[in-house]
């Protein structure tokens, strides 16, 4: 370092305007002063170019520049170091649990707290440390878990855990009651809400008598039924008979009232009367007591199937059905001599018919009225009568009766002796079907039917063939061709008889 003027010059007396200089070392003062922390190991002198670390106090960290050196001036550079607290970063949060931070600053605590049932595993409290670190770990929080819950006579216990918030449930066996809470609650305090119920065994109530009826039992523990019954005259409005169950008699006591059997049952074209009334009650009155007696009626029309009356019985019910109303019937008339009915009554209406050779006299048909009758009387069947027969001159007949399946006899005349023949002939286009001769016999009677005469079916490649005219006694044919229409004369064969 120059104490003295860097320049001599030299002055005409031939010296030096000045003292020859003197080059000493450079030194820096004092260390400048840091906050909270200090130099890492230095002591004076500072020469020239010396560089001095800092290092900081415990929870302090050097925010820049961590040293500083003499500089040619003799002065320290520039920025000095700077020691700040050490800062350190949020806690970590926890299930279930609450932190509170103090501060992030060294030394600065966060506390942790568990929510309502849960409790802290590890440390409550941790610290900011040195390093910007948090010293004391990360605690958690665990449920809140309750002992065992106690085992209770003639019942069981069920649960699925035994943390807080989960209860238990006591049940009883058949037969016995709960007496007390049924289920339990764990609680944050790690205990349960309450203490175990008791399993008490079950009694229902003594029975109860019934007016105007009695109970059958007195016994009145778990399981037991008893029987209620009515006097005669009273029926049962309830269930007859009653179980002691886990909550009591299984329904109500029943009451036994005056027997009713309501509406008697219904009918169709028809109604009831009261026949009898007991303890009185007036024809509208819809109430029909033990004793009471009815009976049906049917309207205009109809009969009953049965006559039939109902009485009320003392268990409240009819002691029988009702009767039905059919369509009044008329009685099966008689079929007439010599004919029958077709049809059936029971459907109103009814048809007669005569037998064969009969004529019905009469209605042909009558109907069954509402009152039971037939509309008119049944009709006649009459014999058929052909009357006289109408004959040619040349026939007579013998027998005067003309009915139905009767039979005369018919002649001919005395112009035809015994052993006369006759022979028919067809007029032009018919041909003759049968024997065309007959032959009176010695009875008057002719020995065969007459023959009839049949349209002829043309065959237009052959002629129709009649043949040749049988012989007849006594008589001759006049002609010589047999085939139609080429006859000997103009329409037919020409029978001559000559009497015998």
């Amino acid at each position: 370092l120059q104490t003295w003027s860097f320049i001599l010059r030299c002055l005409a007396s031939q010296e030096w305007n000045g003292t020859f200089p003197v080059c000493k070392q450079v030194l820096c003062g004092p260390l400048p002063d840091v906050s909270f922390g200090g130099p890492s190991s230095a002591s004076a002198p500072f020469p020239f170019n010396s560089v001095v670390t800092y290092k900081c106090m415990d929870g302090f960290t050097l925010r820049k520049e961590d040293s500083v050196s003499c500089l040619s001036s003799g002065k320290w550079s520039h920025p000095y170091p700077e020691c700040i607290p050490v800062e350190c970063p949020q806690p970590v949060e926890i299930s279930n649990g609450i932190v509170d931070v103090q501060g992030l600053m060294y030394l600065s605590k966060a506390l942790y707290s568990c929510k309502t049932g849960y409790q802290l595993v590890g440390n409550a409290t941790v610290l900011c440390g040195e390093k910007g670190l948090w010293i004391g770990g990360v605690p958690s929080c665990r449920p809140v878990e309750c002992s065992p819950p106690k085992e209770i006579a003639n019942g069981k216990a069920a649960f699925t855990k035994l943390q807080f918030g989960h209860s238990v449930t006591y049940s009883c066996r058949r037969g016995f009651r709960l007496q007390g809470p049924e289920t339990l609650k764990c609680l944050a305090s790690g205990e349960w809400s309450a203490e175990p119920s008791v399993c008490e065994q079950i009694s229902c109530t003594p029975p109860q008598p019934i007016e105007n009826g009695f109970v059958e039992g007195q016994d009145h523990s778990f399981g037991v039924t008893i029987f209620y019954s009515c006097f005669p005259g009273f029926q049962l409005i309830g269930q007859d008979h009653l179980t002691c169950e886990e909550f009591g008699w299984s329904s109500a006591v029943p009451l036994c009232v005056p027997s009713d059997c309501g509406l008697p049952p219904h009918i169709d074209f028809g109604d009831y009367v009261r026949a009898t009334e007991s303890g009185g009650g007036s024809p509208r009155d819809l109430s029909f007591l033990h004793g009471t007696t009815i009976e049906y009626r049917c309207h205009k029309g109809y009969d009953l199937t049965t006559p039939t009356r109902l009485a009320c019985q003392e268990d409240g019910s009819w002691n029988g059905t009702a009767p039905s109303c059919v369509p009044a019937e008329c009685v099966t008339p008689p079929s007439p001599e010599h004919g029958r009915v077709n049809g059936e009554p029971v459907r109103q209406f009814v048809h007669y018919m005569c037998n064969p050779g009969f004529l019905l006299k009469g209605a042909d048909s009558i109907t069954c009225q509402a009152d039971g009758k037939w509309t008119g009387p049944k009709p006649r069947c009459e014999f058929v009568s052909c009357g006289p027969p109408t004959l040619p001159s040349d026939i007579t007949f013998k027998g005067q009766d003309f009915v139905y399946n009767e039979e005369i006899e018919l002649m001919c005349q005395p112009e035809f002796g015994f052993d006369s023949k006759v022979m028919y002939e067809c007029e032009e286009g018919y041909a003759i079907s049968g024997d065309p001769t007959r032959r009176c016999q010695s009875d008057g009677r002719w020995d065969k039917p007459a023959p009839r005469c049949e349209i002829v079916s043309c065959d237009p490649c052959e002629p129709v063939s009649c043949g040749k005219p049988p012989d007849v006694a006594h008589s001759q044919v006049e002609g010589e061709a047999y085939t139609f229409p080429n006859l000997p004369f103009e329409r037919s064969l020409r029978l001559h008889s000559r009497p015998t």
